[in-house]
């Protein structure tokens, strides 16, 4: 199998995993989903029905391992299990993503593989520029089998209890973990000197993030992105599975056509404030239509 895509659902974003399960496999051959839940009895059994059987072998549905039950209530805790368990399938590559992104770029693998071997890694990602902390990005490839032999049960186990013990404090979880993680046992990314679009900042998101404390404008949904968006709307597989989804990730994926119109005037606008033909006396009233555009959220 070419790619596992590995990914933790839990409280309200439940309602994204069957999208993303959905979405992935329809625009990935050779692929699997591996999806890990809070409450398995979340799903109703039409949503069940309806994945089986379109995606009868290419899927699981599991629940969070007992040891990790204390971390659910902890956001930062609950979202760094992720880094430290491993996949039970087996494929060539993992990739470790975000439920609440809607998947639409097609076979992915190749282009993180690639990456990987530029920056001479066993895993594609990239440092964030933070300016306080140390963090990778929470968009995590790997190449399986020379990643899980490094992090294997054993180290997995001692960061476990690191975390546990209170020795890693709780602002330093999540993908502050992660750097950690990468840097202690892997090392972080090598210079590459590709300029092919595969070097150090190659980070796609593959698709629309519709993080719900997101701004729309930062969901990435550009008038390319929309496009595939499109492309996808057309699938049968994908027309059917819109009957089976929560009304509550209904009305998320209703927003994408506002979330493209306001990617689409923030950009124009801008290029306008840039201009240096505006007057100086309107580039305040274009601030404001800035502002305003940007701070629009999903409600």
């Amino acid at each position: 199998m070419d790619i596992n895509f590995y990914t933790f659902a839990t409280g309200r974003y439940k309602h994204f995993a069957i999208p993303y399960l959905v979405s992935s496999l329809l625009n990935n051959k050779d692929s699997f989903v591996e999806l890990v839940v809070d409450d398995k009895n979340f799903f109703g059994q039409k949503v069940l029905d309806f994945v089986y059987a379109n995606f009868r072998d290419r899927y699981s549905i599991k629940k969070i391992p007992k040891n990790f039950y204390p971390w659910l209530s902890q956001g930062k805790y609950i979202k760094s299990v992720r880094w430290v368990t491993i996949p039970n399938i087996e494929a060539k590559y993992t990739y470790i993503g975000d439920v609440d992104i809607l998947m639409l770029d097609k076979n992915i693998s190749s282009g993180h593989a690639r990456h990987a071997e530029s920056i001479g890694r066993p895993y594609s990602n990239i440092v964030r520029n933070h300016p306080t902390k140390r963090k990778m990005s929470g968009l995590h490839f790997v190449v399986t089998k020379p990643y899980y032999k490094v992090l294997n049960q054993t180290e997995l186990n001692k960061i476990i209890s690191n975390i546990n013990s209170g020795n890693i404090k709780k602002q330093m979880l999540d993908e502050c973990l992660l750097y950690t993680i990468v840097k202690e046992y892997l090392g972080l990314p090598k210079n590459s000197n590709l300029k092919d679009g595969y070097g150090l900042e190659y980070r796609p998101t593959h698709g629309i993030h519709m993080s719900l404390p997101r701004r729309l404008t930062g969901w990435g949904v550009t008038e390319s992105v929309f496009s595939s968006f499109k492309i996808l709307d057309k699938e049968p597989i994908w027309k059917d599975a819109k009957k089976v989804f929560s009304k509550e990730y209904m009305s998320v994926l209703n927003t994408v056509p506002l979330a493209c119109s306001l990617h689409k005037e923030l950009e124009e606008i801008k290029s306008l404030y840039r201009n240096e033909k505006t007057a100086e006396k309107d580039k305040v009233s274009i601030m404001q239509r800035i502002l305003r555009i940007e701070s629009t959220k999903y409600v």
